[in-house]
């Protein structure tokens, strides 16, 4: 069912699906962050942002690009249902992003702060800008595609069956002639 508001339409199914999506994502990333670490080698707590990264980059070779695609990875789904949650298909594509991204910030930041105080994990500045990136890439690859195809399906004639046209299901039209009428066209039009 849809409904209206001042924003324009949204629809309550897909609220409830993202509110769900983005409850069960946030439930693993909690589990995640408790889970405990490698002890036996702590590096110090980074607040310099790149500096890790372009550690990971240089010197750790394939543990190091595999620690950066996990973050970047970590938080990417809600890039695309932190959207789905406010279900409006004619929101401006960069109101959605700043929303989104904002909302990203929060939550890495927020389980930046969880794994530091429940694991052996020292805070790092690089591991909330990979997330919010992957978050932000996720949207871009997504979500603006996602409203214009949905968009595309609503507006279509097709989409509602009451003003559908008898040429879309593939039904012919049959005009009934009277026999004496010599004028008539032909029985079947096109």
């Amino acid at each position: 069912m849809l409904q209206t508001d001042r924003r324009g339409p949204a629809h309550g199914t897909a609220r409830l699906v993202g509110l769900a999506l983005v409850a069960l994502h946030l439930g693993f990333v909690a589990w995640y962050a408790t889970l405990p670490g490698d002890a036996s080698f702590m590096a110090d707590a980074n607040l310099t942002p790149l500096v890790s990264i372009r550690q990971n980059l240089t010197d750790a070779g394939l543990p190091g690009l595999l620690e950066i695609a996990r973050e970047l990875l970590l938080l990417a789904p809600l890039g695309i249902t932190l959207p789905l949650i406010g279900g409006q298909l004619d929101r401006p594509w960069l109101g959605s992003f700043v929303r989104t991204l904002l909302g990203g910030v929060l939550l890495a930041t927020a389980a930046e702060a969880l794994r530091t105080f429940s694991s052996a994990h020292l805070l790092n500045v690089d591991d909330v800008l990979l997330s919010v990136t992957g978050i932000a890439l996720a949207h871009l690859a997504v979500v603006p595609a996602g409203r214009s195809y949905l968009r595309r399906l609503r507006d279509t004639p097709e989409a509602d069956p009451e003003t559908a046209s008898p040429r879309s299901t593939g039904a012919a039209r049959v005009r009934i002639v009277a026999r004496g009428d010599a004028a008539a066209r032909p029985a079947r039009e096109a």
